[in-house]
C-alpha cells in the first residue's frame, strides 16, 4: 500500500458535520431540514444565497438531533375522550350476566342413567327371546360413558329384547362368562331366544349399529 494510501486511511474521512458547506455542496450533498421545512424537502446548493452556511449549519444541527427528541417533538399527543366515569360504566355494563328467562330444556332420565346391575339369580341364557348382555364394570370409564345409549336402547326395544347388566366383579356371574366367554368389559353380546350367540362387541358398539340390528329382530319394531 503506497504511502498516501496508508495516510488517508489513517486520516478517515471527515465527519458530515464538521463539512463546510461548500464541501457539502461540492459533494451534491442534500441535508434535511429537520427542524425548519416538512420532513422529505431536500435542501441543495445552499452557498449560492446569502447566509447559506449558517442556514446550513442550522440544518446540520437539527439533522443531528437526537431521534427521541425528534419524536418527541413532531409526535401528535394521544388523549382519551372517554371520562373516568364513562369508562366505569362501561366495564360494568359488560359484566352483566345476560338475563336468561327460557326454561332448561328437560332431559330425559336415560340422559341421567348410571350402572346397573342385574339380578344373576334371574338370569336365563334360554329366555325365549332375544338378549343383549352387557359386561361392565362399575369403575369402567367406558362402560358409563356408554351407559346412556345402552339404557336409551333399552327404554325403546325393551319390550322385545331383554336387555341384561353383568357385573363382572360378582363372583354369581361367574358362570355366564365362562358360558358367554367374557373377554373384556365393556363386552356386548346378542344372543336368540336358545342361548346362542348372534353376535358381540368388545370394548365399544356403535348406537347406530344396535339400533339397525334392534331393528331388524324386533316385531314390533316400526
Amino acid at each position: 500500500m503506497s504511502p498516501s494510501a496508508t495516510a488517508g486511511a489513517k486520516e478517515g474521512i471527515p465527519k458530515k458535520a464538521t463539512r463546510t458547506a461548500a464541501e457539502l455542496d461540492a459533494n451534491g450533498s442534500g441535508v434535511e431540514k429537520a427542524n425548519k421545512i416538512p420532513r422529505g424537502t431536500i435542501v441543495r446548493n445552499l452557498n449560492k444565497t446569502p447566509g447559506a452556511e449558517d442556514e446550513l449549519n442550522a440544518i446540520i444541527r437539527g439533522f443531528f438531533t437526537p431521534t427521541v427528541e425528534f419524536i418527541t417533538e413532531t409526535t401528535p399527543e394521544i388523549t382519551s375522550t372517554i371520562t373516568p366515569t364513562e369508562y366505569q360504566a362501561a366495564i360494568s355494563q359488560a359484566a352483566v350476566t345476560p338475563d336468561i328467562t327460557s326454561k332448561p330444556v328437560e332431559l330425559p332420565d336415560w340422559i341421567k342413567s348410571q350402572l346397573r346391575a342385574s339380578d344373576p339369580t334371574r338370569v336365563k341364557l334360554n329366555s325365549g327371546k332375544y338378549q343383549f348382555f352387557e359386561f361392565f364394570a362399575f369403575w369402567c370409564g367406558a362402560c358409563q360413558a356408554l351407559a346412556p345409549e345402552i339404557q336409551n336402547l333399552e327404554e325403546k326395544y325393551g319390550g322385545d329384547i331383554i336387555f341384561t347388566y353383568l357385573d363382572i366383579d360378582d363372583p354369581a356371574n361367574d358362570y355366564i362368562k365362562k358360558e358367554l366367554r367374557f373377554q373384556k368389559e365393556p363386552h356386548f353380546i346378542l344372543v336368540d331366544g336358545e342361548g346362542k350367540k348372534q353376535k358381540e362387541w368388545v370394548g365399544f358398539v356403535s348406537y347406530q349399529e344396535l339400533v339397525e340390528i334392534f331393528e331388524a329382530i324386533s316385531p314390533t319394531a316400526g
